[in-house]
């Protein structure tokens, strides 16, 4: 079972979006996914229809918490979506609980033999890396996501000068929202391409795509609300990369 955190440095650079189309590029890759949403927006589970209403979630409860198949789903896509739930005092605290719960959640993940599953995506909460909520295992690898804008550039920067990242995390980054032609956001973009190591870098990027947006606003993933966007092209090539990357990894 392969573990991918995915977390983005400022609000609105698209990680939980990009967790859920990736999600279900995997799947259509014939990989059986599932997803797990760690930031208490609980946002992650509207792109796979869950009503906005509904308050089940794996975090919902954590003092006396259901099991992984009683607090999540399977959507049409057929990714196991486990919400993060409608957040309470306690659970939006870093508690031992919240941990616990967490590792309770993977292990469950691992004995599962129906579904089985070959990737789990952790939605992460924005800023995941200056404040942690959970402690990830020494297996996972972590995906940031950068949106070329200025907020974006300063928080990487930030981000590198920090010392305490977790050393056996396995970082690399993707630029999202790509739009060539647009002036500031393409000199971002080129900058980051310029000083960034491509070792770390993705060698692909997502670009901005007005359609991912209008799925998010029906429920749907985007390959649901459409079949002809860029978007669902893009979302495939990073799904074929990674399942590359880790064949060779083994």
């Amino acid at each position: 079972m392969k573990l991918l955190a995915i977390e983005s440095l400022v609000g609105g650079a698209g990680a939980t979006t990009l967790t859920a189309n990736l999600a279900a590029a995997l799947r259509q890759g014939e990989q059986r996914v599932a997803v797990i949403d760690c930031c208490a927006q609980n946002h992650l589970a509207a792109h796979f229809g869950q009503p906005l209403t509904e308050a089940m979630g794996v975090f919902t409860d954590a003092e006396a918490p259901k099991s992984l198949l009683e607090s999540a789903f399977i959507s049409a896509s057929g990714v196991l979506v486990a919400p993060y739930g409608s957040a309470t005092e306690n659970t939006q605290s870093i508690t031992a609980q919240h941990q616990q719960r967490f590792e309770q959640l993977l292990q469950e993940l691992q004995e599962l033999s129906k579904p089985r599953v070959d990737w789990v995506l952790l939605n992460l909460p924005t800023g995941f890396s200056f404040a942690p909520n959970v402690m990830l295992p020494n297996a996972a690898s972590c995906l940031l996501v950068l949106e070329p804008e200025p907020r974006c550039y300063m928080n990487l920067q930030r981000w590198q000068a920090r010392q305490d990242r977790p050393e056996q995390l396995r970082y690399r980054a993707i630029m999202n929202k790509v739009a060539p032609h647009l002036e500031l956001p393409r000199d971002i973009f080129d900058l980051c391409q310029a000083e960034l190591d491509p070792e770390w870098l993705l060698p692909l990027y997502i670009n901005r795509d007005q359609h991912i947006p209008e799925a998010l606003a029906t429920q749907q993933l985007l390959f649901e609300y459409t079949l002809g966007a860029q978007g669902n092209a893009d979302f495939a090539e990073l799904a074929a990369w990674l399942q590359a990357s880790a064949e060779i990894e083994q």
